[in-house]
Order: C-alpha cells, then sequence, then structure tokens
C-alpha cells in the first residue's frame, strides 16, 4: 500500500520535473495550433499550455480527476474538457483504479487504468468509461497540433503503433510519450520495439519517456 502523502509527494514531483522540461516550451507562442492532453488528469499539463495561447483538448476518464479538471476550465473557452479515455475505437471500456483508492482521494487517480494487468490497479475496483477514437480525431482535425501529450497508463504502444502505421506523426509537431512498462510487465517488449521502430524510421518528433 502506498501511503497518500507519499503518493501526493510522487505527483508534485512529477509535475515540477514535467514543468522544467516543458518550459523552453510553453514560453512559446502556441496560437491558432491544438494541444491534444490525453490522461489530462486535474489539468495541470493542459494549464501550462494554456498559457502559450493554443486551443486545448483535454481528456480524462477518470471521474473524480474529471471533476476537478472541468471545474477548472469552467471559464476557459480555449480548454475544451472531455470525460472519456483516449483509444482505437469509439465505445466503452473498464477503467481499473488504483488498489489504494478510496472515496474522492485525487492523488490515486494519476494510476487509473484500461490495462487490467497494471501493477498498481485492482481488478476488482473498475468502472465503465467511454472511449474516443484518437486516431480518427488526429485524421479529421483541420488546425495545426503543435503538441500531443500521452500519459494514459498503459495504452500508449497501441496508439502509438497507430500513429505510425498511419504517418499520422507527419501532421504533429511533437508527441510527447510516458510509456508504463515499468507497470506492465507485458508491455517491456512491445516498448523495446517501439524505440526500435521509431530509431529505424528516423521518427524525430516522438519522444518516450519525457518526464
Amino acid at each position: 500500500m502506498i501511503n497518500k502523502w507519499k503518493r501526493k509527494f510522487l505527483n508534485q514531483a512529477a509535475y515540477f520535473v514535467s514543468y522544467l522540461k516543458l518550459y523552453p516550451l510553453i514560453q512559446k507562442d502556441l496560437s491558432n495550433t491544438l494541444v491534444i492532453d490525453c490522461g489530462a488528469n486535474q489539468g495541470d499539463i493542459s494549464a501550462l499550455f494554456a498559457r502559450t495561447g493554443a486551443k486545448i483538448y483535454a481528456y480524462e476518464p477518470d471521474p473524480i480527476a474529471f471533476k476537478i479538471l472541468e471545474s477548472k476550465f469552467s471559464s476557459n473557452p480555449d480548454v475544451k474538457c472531455v470525460p472519456k479515455a483516449v483509444w482505437v475505437e469509439n465505445g466503452q471500456i473498464d477503467l481499473y483504479l488504483h488498489s489504494d483508492q478510496e472515496g474522492e482521494n485525487i492523488d490515486f487517480t494519476v494510476s487509473s487504468s484500461i490495462v487490467k494487468g497494471k501493477k498498481n490497479v485492482s481488478e476488482r475496483n473498475n468502472i465503465q468509461v467511454e472511449t474516443i477514437n484518437l486516431i480518427e480525431l488526429i485524421k479529421n482535425e483541420s488546425s495545426p497540433i503543435s503538441v500531443l501529450k500521452l500519459d494514459v497508463e498503459g495504452a500508449e504502444i497501441a496508439l502509438l503503433q497507430r500513429i505510425i502505421e498511419e504517418e499520422l506523426y507527419k501532421k504533429i509537431a511533437l508527441i510527447l510519450v510516458e510509456t508504463h512498462e515499468n507497470k506492465i510487465e507485458a508491455h517491456v517488449q512491445p516498448v523495446q520495439e517501439m524505440r526500435k521502430l521509431i530509431e529505424k524510421k528516423e521518427i524525430t518528433n516522438i519522444k518516450l519517456n519525457w518526464v
């Protein structure tokens, strides 16, 4: 069991590292572009990009986190908050919650995942959420996409495979990905293969494990 204060500290540390790495980017004027924040949680990263003048699509399926996300940007028309999980198709899917999740605690929502085998989630504690087809969204988007952030607790590899197969990465200036193979044993080899594929194709705008 992870102490809730330890989880809070880890979340704050991750945000601090993210801020430092994003600092050069969020100083730029990204007006008239789109930032797609997948796994927005309570909106800390979306808030950083909102300073740039970009339009934000913030996707978050966990209802506890989404409540805070939606409230945070209720007066900002440039941030569209969507209570859905990004996936390779539209529909519904099980979202597995952290094994220590209790009540309305926000801190453990960062670990909610559609991957049942993720080490820190509970197979018994799950809810059904809606999914949106990220691949079709990217295909149909007419605005320039300056940033796609993928921090979706294990769904990244399937999404990246489709993005690369269909060469959609060419529509996006920068793709920031947090892989989770340290929590999903079955993803260790797929992540390694993804790294090799990115290198083989000489794709320079996909950054794995950027935090």
